[in-house]
């Protein structure tokens, strides 16, 4: 479904929305985080869902206990992997910049890593 859904979903706009329900009480965060890995598992959904959880992820960060989101930075990071997401969300670098080795760290210096790996292209040796 997901995957029918690009081009026509605005990602960014339905994850700014779910973090907005998430910050109301609403929806709850293991609930959220189980239905994006249901989403995630499906090949053709990742190109869809990156953009979700870029749209919810800074508001999520800023609005919930952030510890509650190792799983969700995984599937994140997942997601943008799959889809050659590429730039920066200052939310995570500024996560990924604290020291320590929680599990919350680790997937948000994932995401971090995998965002910039794709921003620029593989230096090319000089042969000149």
């Amino acid at each position: 479904m997901l995957g029918e859904c690009r081009g026509r979903l605005d990602g960014a706009l339905l994850g700014r929305e779910l973090a907005e329900l998430v910050e109301l009480g609403t929806l709850k965060v293991p609930l959220l985080t189980e239905s994006l890995r249901e989403a995630a598992a499906l090949p053709e959904a990742a190109p869809a869902l990156w953009p979700v959880l870029a749209g919810a992820l800074p508001g999520l960060l800023a609005s919930t206990r952030p510890q509650a989101h190792a799983p969700l930075l995984a599937i994140a990071a997942d997601a943008a992997r799959v889809a050659g997401a590429h730039g920066e969300l200052p939310e995570i670098t500024a996560l990924a910049q604290r020291p320590g080795s929680s599990q919350l760290l680790r997937q948000a210096r994932r995401l971090r890593d995998t965002l910039a790996a794709h921003t620029s292209p593989p230096a090319v040796p000089d042969t000149s």
